[in-house]
């Protein structure tokens, strides 16, 4: 049986678009998308990093009877993941008001905003931090396009299920010695179903 996702990375991919892309106006996609660039300005986001576990998870157990025999019990294996997203902007200016440093000023400033904490905290996301701007203008076609990445970490909770069931039989058996050595009686005896 294969398992499931520990996290949902689809909602999380989700809530990380949706705050940049609001944060910003600018068209934001997911890199590695195999599709055409959008025009500039837009913004590109890739995981760089994580899930990355800390400390030990916690494992906690559960009983339902109502279900088919062998997966009464779940166990479940759960902690905070730490994953870290590179946010880029690439914009064909290089003017302050209209630069991609501009844009990734705004995005992290939006991190600190009671309604982004909300939606991210709808998917069950909490933001970590946010690393400096940096900025990595390049020269294209003989002209200066302005490129920017921010670097943001994210917690998740991982949650793992595992079903077993009950010990249906136990078997005991035993040889008994009198205290002068000798054999009393031999023991056999099945507990259960």
């Amino acid at each position: 049986m294969a398992l499931e996702s520990p996290m949902d990375l689809v909602g999380f991919h989700n809530a990380v678009k949706r705050w940049f892309n609001h944060a910003t106006g600018l068209t934001t996609i997911w890199a590695g998308q195999h599709a055409a660039q959008p025009p500039y300005p837009f913004a590109s986001l890739k995981l760089i990093s994580g899930p990355v576990q800390y400390g030990q998870d916690d494992e906690r157990h559960t009983t339902d009877l109502e279900q088919a025999q062998g997966e009464e019990i779940a166990v479940e294996v759960c902690g905070p993941r730490d994953v870290t997203v590179s946010c880029q902007v690439l914009t064909a200016s290089d003017s302050p008001g209209s630069n991609a440093h501009h844009y990734l000023a705004i995005a992290q400033a939006s991190l600190g905003l009671p309604s982004v904490f909300e939606a991210m905290r709808a998917e069950n996301v909490v933001i970590v931090d946010a690393q400096p701007p940096q900025d990595l203008d390049f020269i294209a076609s003989g002209a200066i396009k302005s490129r920017a990445a921010m670097d943001v970490r994210f917690r998740l909770q991982s949650s793992l299920v595992e079903r077993t069931g009950y010990i249906q039989t136990i078997g005991v058996e035993g040889t008994y010695k009198d205290p002068d050595g000798s054999t009393a009686s031999v023991v056999e005896d099945t507990y259960g179903a």
